[in-house]
């Protein structure tokens, strides 16, 4: 990496437009689950290809749905990713998947009989073989769902048909590939179908839809599901397949805390960090999954909610900037350990209204951890993923570990 320290090398890194608009090589296999403040896949692809080589080893400890990951793979670099939500690690384990595609059509297939033979069940039961299944809009009130609350968001047929195709998912192995990359699909069209049709800001605050709207749920699913298979198909083309689906190359992806996570990793292991923190008092990245929380009841979201830092909902809590300062000082730490020596750490972070200079907090940190400031690149954000108003700029922070 001795291009660090030449001149050229910098003026390269400047003349790069890093807002990337209009640009995309693999956006749409990215945007198959929406998720707040996702990266734009040519960020960590740039990145990735600026600061490391093949084979080595890149971390995002905020992986979030999974783009960093999915850029290594493509690249032929090895990645670990680390994320407090779990439905970002799952998202990002389904799209870091490399089963074969015929066997996942097969499962397809499958999954579609088995979804026809549980609607007919369902609507024998609930209304008997003389009423026309075209006629059943109501789901009973005693049917066991994961959450009585999903009564408020979804019309009675719109929620038949999706508690028909949860039902059929679970018959699948929960370590079963299928099941995950059809799970993130089923998640992935829960607002859309739900009836509060405002911004995803609703949904997120629990403003629940005055009126229910029917919308074919099956329709919406076996729709997101044949197009996930299409674009993981054209992405894995993109990528190394004999390099990628050995074992030992494919990323790792680590659900729960980072500094935890990060503290049981071996020293001077780490080629590359690109990660963008959670954005302080942004935006709330588990409530904006809440529909898939309700449905996927093995995810306590109310167990980990409070423990999730920088978000909207604590803006106005006093310890709010401490808590956040506290948790990047030790994860910079962390990451100073794991990196190697002269290599580079880089920092994505969109800046807080509340907290104007907490971005010059994070800088004195790395410094006060012995990284040094290469470069500070300034970037704006496309209309079609700004979370609030007031944030249209990030701040991309270039750190080198001494050697």
């Amino acid at each position: 990496m001795e291009s660090l320290v030449k001149r050229r090398f910098l003026s390269e890194l400047r003349q790069i437009d890093w807002s990337f608009n209009g640009a995309s090589h693999n956006g749409a296999f990215a945007a198959i689950h929406w998720y707040p403040a996702r990266f734009i896949p040519e960020i960590p692809g740039t990145l990735l290809g600026y600061f490391s080589n093949e084979g080595e080893t890149v971390l995002d400890p905020f992986c979030g749905s999974g783009t960093t990951l999915t850029e290594a793979m493509r690249l032929r670099r090895r990645s670990i990713g680390i994320d407090f939500n779990p439905v970002a690690t799952m998202i990002a384990r389904a799209r870091s998947d490399t089963s074969p595609g015929e066997e996942l059509a097969l499962e397809f297939g499958r999954l579609k009989t088995e979804i026809d033979r549980l609607s007919a069940e369902t609507l024998l039961c609930t209304r008997g073989p003389m009423v026309a299944p075209e006629t059943v809009l109501a789901l009973d009130s005693d049917v066991e769902l994961p959450s009585d609350e999903l009564r408020a968001w979804y019309a009675a047929g719109t929620l038949r048909d999706l508690d028909t195709i949860s039902r059929a998912l679970r018959l699948w192995n929960p370590d079963d590939s299928f099941r995950l990359l059809a799970s993130v699909c089923f998640s992935s069209v829960l607002r859309r179908l739900s009836s509060q049709d405002a911004h995803w800001g609703y949904v997120c605050d629990n403003v629940k839809p005055k009126r229910l709207v029917e919308k074919d749920a099956i329709a919406a699913f076996y729709e997101r599901l044949h197009t996930f298979l299409l674009l993981r198909n054209r992405f894995l083309g993109l990528c190394f397949l004999g390099w990628i689906r050995k074992k030992h190359n494919r990323p790792i992806v680590i659900t729960g805390d980072a500094n935890a996570v990060l503290s049981t990793m071996g020293g001077e292991t780490v080629d590359l960090v690109v990660t963008s923190p959670p954005y302080l008092n942004v935006t709330d990245y588990i409530n904006s999954q809440r529909l898939s929380f309700l449905w996927l009841a093995e995810y306590d979201k109310e167990g980990i909610r409070p423990k999730e830092i920088g978000a909207r909902y604590k803006r106005f809590r006093k310890d709010s900037l401490s808590e956040y300062v506290q948790m990047m000082r030790q994860c910079v730490r962390e990451l100073v350990r794991l990196l190697k020596s002269g290599r580079m750490l880089v920092l994505v972070l969109g800046q807080s209204k509340s907290h104007p200079d907490y971005i010059d907090q994070l800088t004195d940190i790395c410094e006060a951890e012995g990284l040094k400031l290469i470069d500070r690149l300034g970037r704006t954000i496309s209309l079609q993923r700004t979370l609030a108003p007031s944030l249209r700029d990030e701040e991309i922070l270039l750190y080198r570990k001494a050697k």
